[in-house]
């Protein structure tokens, strides 16, 4: 009589059916997490200011993507963890999102993605609010390299990417290599009309450069504001983020009437919501 292998094989998950009956292999993936879903219900919740809101549901999809081996998913729960806790000021949680992140990106082999891009990105940005400017760099660099490598020289993600890494180069005080990135963020976004409220902030940015400068900070400024005044640009809960985001920019340089117009608009949209 030939016996099979699986008549004395013992199970070694005997709650499991088909192969993993026999082979199961505990480090495999059991499932994912519904990323897309997930995000979409944080940008509605962030958009509204409820952080902790927030911060509770990406915790709880990190520990369902976590007991399901979904390496994605976590990386996906990380990569908004380190914008989340950055915003907050939490250091040390920021922090830890963004080594998870990259150690979870070298894990996955998937450095060459676009979509992996963005969490350099983020964990760049967490080096640069933490006074880590240095370390960012590099990350940047590596967001680059994949852009270059996939998107059409105008793709409205490098306007991001030389906002931000223009940004971290000024907290080095490496001014003209700052002004470059900031420069080709704005040819970038001047492809798309739609791109005002990001152009109001690479203006300010330049304008932070400038700070010495009456003339040109002054000329930064006057374009910020025209571009945050528009009205045809949508008046909704991002419009109302940026404007919060971009008046204390103009207290800063003086202009506290343009800081005021422009805080009261955020103000008037998040009453509505």
């Amino acid at each position: 009589m030939n016996l099979d292998v699986f008549d004395y094989k013992e199970p070694t998950c005997p709650l499991c059916s088909g192969k993993e009956f026999y082979d199961y292999d505990p480090s495999a993936q059991q499932g994912s997490i519904p990323v897309p879903q997930i995000i979409q219900k944080i940008d509605d919740t962030l958009n509204r200011e409820e952080y902790e809101s927030a911060k509770r549901i990406l915790y709880y999809w990190l520990e369902e993507a976590q007991s399901l081996r979904d390496l994605r998913g976590q990386l996906a729960m990380y990569s908004e963890l380190m914008g989340l806790h950055r915003k907050n000021g939490e250091k040390e949680q920021a922090l830890s999102a963004a080594e998870h992140g990259l150690k979870l990106i070298d894990a996955l082999d998937i450095g060459h993605l676009v979509s992996t891009a963005t969490v350099f990105i983020n964990a760049a940005t967490v080096y640069k609010a933490f006074d880590l400017a240095e370390q960012s760099i590099p990350l940047y660099e590596k967001a680059e390299a994949v852009y270059r490598a996939n998107l059409e020289e105008n793709d409205v993600l490098f306007g991001a990417l030389y906002n931000n890494m223009g940004l971290a180069l000024a907290d080095l005080e490496r001014n003209e290599e700052a002004l470059v990135r900031f420069e080709k963020a704005l040819r970038v976004m001047s492809v798309s009309p739609e791109r005002g409220l990001e152009k109001a902030i690479t203006h300010l940015n330049i304008a932070d450069l400038f700070f010495d400068d009456d003339e040109k900070c002054s000329a930064e400024i006057e374009k910020a504001y025209a571009l945050l005044t528009d009205e045809t640009v949508k008046q909704d809960t991002y419009y109302a983020f940026v404007c919060k985001k971009c008046a204390p920019a103009f207290s800063a340089h003086g202009y506290f009437l343009m800081a005021k117009e422009i805080q009261q608009r955020a103000d008037k949209i998040y009453a509505g919501t």
